[in-house]
């Protein structure tokens, strides 16, 4: 897999609205909404072009799954167990630790931290695992 073709930019898809429908879920209000907004200090009120916010959302989820079908291809990981360890090493190697210090400096509170940092590594965690694993029964190579 030396490139990005039309059955894994499929595959980025199906991990982007992977990721998309976890966000959803994850920040809807009787989940950890309304704590994510009480740490964040904003009100219902501030949600503005919330439509057009979830479009830019799902387009960096694409994003990252493209980028993380690239590495899924450079450790070899074409399972979902193997999709998963990758995951885990980059959402808590590189992801996570970069949000604790941008949190530390910014002030943020714990809570807020596992709250938006969380949902970024399961992101991270069922994207990598859910593509590796369609990527071994589904793509193609060639």
């Amino acid at each position: 897999m030396s490139s990005i073709n039309m059955e894994l930019l499929t595959i980025a898809i199906v991990g982007a609205a992977a990721a998309q429908a976890m966000n959803m879920f994850w920040y809807s209000p009787k989940v950890l909404g309304d704590a994510w907004m009480k740490e964040a200090g904003l009100k219902q009120k501030d949600c503005k072009d919330c439509g057009k916010k979830g479009l830019v959302t799902f387009i960096t989820n694409f994003a990252t799954a493209v980028t993380l079908i690239l590495i899924l291809n450079w450790a070899g990981a074409v399972s979902a167990k193997a999709g998963f360890v990758v995951g885990a090493w980059v959402s808590m190697g590189i992801l996570a630790t970069t949000l604790a210090c941008m949190n530390l400096w910014e002030g943020r509170s714990i809570r807020y931290f596992m709250i938006t940092g969380g949902n970024a590594v399961l992101s991270i965690i069922l994207m990598s695992t859910l593509m590796a694993e369609l990527i071994s029964k589904f793509y193609t190579a060639g």
